[in-house]
């Protein structure tokens, strides 16, 4: 296994972990806060983030997702540089690498706008779909087309298998935004300043979360392609 191999897998690795141990600090913090457990299905990203700018403590809630979208970039970064060491498509690996990185800042960013916000909540949240369904739909036509090769020894069947997680990710995300049983995420009601009364399953949250779920498994077609 090459160093580049190596440092793409060790940097998802470590990113997995920081991650994990932000969301379980967070979900920690949230059920302090005395109101109901976090539920992905209803609370936005900004609500499991305890940042507080006053607050020398809450720092770490903070520096893990930056840590880790971090090492997200370096895997992605290290690919690129493993494509240009192998001789394969240099420039389809790191048009990549930017959709990665678009992805990583507008996510990032989105857990800081509230919904109070909601113009630049939207529009945060259309970057970090928008960014989603490029990086699976390049990802899709890259892999699947015989005259670019991110590795001299991807055989046909490792490009059709990574093509198809591509889809399968197209299909997972155009399912969360065109699925109608829980498109009454805009019953909203505002009770107070930052609270909201709001449905059992919350479509905009679904969606911003699902996003990270599946940009996530978007790494899953890369890993074949460097280690097989």
């Amino acid at each position: 296994m090459s160093l580049y191999i190596t440092v793409f897998l060790a940097c998802f690795i470590a990113a997995l972990v920081l991650f994990g141990l932000n969301m379980f600090l967070e979900s920690q913090k949230f059920k302090e806060t005395g109101t109901e457990r976090y539920n992905f299905l209803k609370f936005f990203p900004y609500e499991l983030n305890m940042f507080h700018r006053l607050n020398k403590v809450s720092f770490i809630h903070l520096i893990l997702p930056v840590l880790g979208s971090l090492c997200l970039l370096g895997s992605m970064v290290f690919f690129g540089l493993g494509v240009i060491k192998q001789g394969g498509a240099v420039t389809a690996a790191f048009i990549l690498v930017g959709a990665h990185a678009l992805f990583l800042i507008a996510f990032n960013l989105l857990r800081f706008i509230k919904l109070t916000n909601y113009r630049n909540h939207l529009i945060f949240s259309s970057i970090t779909v928008g960014s989603l369904l490029l990086i699976a739909i390049l990802s899709a036509f890259f892999f699947f087309n015989g005259e670019i090769s991110f590795f001299r020894n991807n055989h046909l069947a490792i490009r059709i298998i990574a093509s198809g997680i591509s889809i399968l990710t197209i299909v997972f995300e155009f399912i969360l935004l065109f699925n109608k049983s829980y498109k009454d995420w805009a019953k909203l009601v505002k009770v107070e300043a930052e609270n909201f009364s709001r449905p059992k399953h919350c479509y905009l949250a679904i969606v911003e979360w699902g996003s990270a779920l599946a940009y996530l498994i978007t790494y899953i077609p890369l890993i074949l392609m460097m280690i097989l």
